[in-house]
């Protein structure tokens, strides 16, 4: 009995460094959901590498945008029915709801705006404000 107990602490030990390796090796893994019209995240993250996994809860096709930016986030200039975006940082292509996408991008302190750009869905308030320190 000892023997499958310790068998069995030695194991979760080496799942245990394993993740942690894997975490130091990818870093922080920021959740985000997206759905109509919002943008559900944190309010941000330490600087470095980044592996944002956002999930699409709603009933459309969203893709998500990560915008380095001083503005407030719903104040980005405008350009018909999407914002116009500069500093862009990293973007995921519109997915299907109900998906699961990764994004790893290597930030510096600042300001950004996470978003989605499809026709209306910025202008219905699908964004949030993200610090990263």
């Amino acid at each position: 009995m000892r023997k499958k107990l310790l068998a069995l602490f030695v194991g979760l030990a080496g799942v245990a460094a394993g993740t942690a390796f894997a975490e130091t090796q990818m870093g922080p893994t920021t959740a985000v959901s997206l759905k109509e019209f919002k943008v559900l995240a944190p309010p941000g993250t330490n600087s470095g590498k980044v592996t944002f996994a956002v999930r699409n809860k709603g009933k459309l096709k969203h893709e998500f945008i990560v915008v380095k930016t001083n503005r407030p986030a719903g104040k980005l200039p405008m350009k018909g029915a999407v914002a116009k975006l500069t500093g862009v940082k990293g973007k995921l292509k519109p997915f299907k709801p109900g998906s699961l996408k990764k994004l790893t991008l290597t930030l510096k302190s600042g300001k950004y705006v996470l978003l989605c750009n499809l026709p209306g869905h910025y202008k219905a308030g699908q964004y949030k404000s993200f610090r990263v320190s």
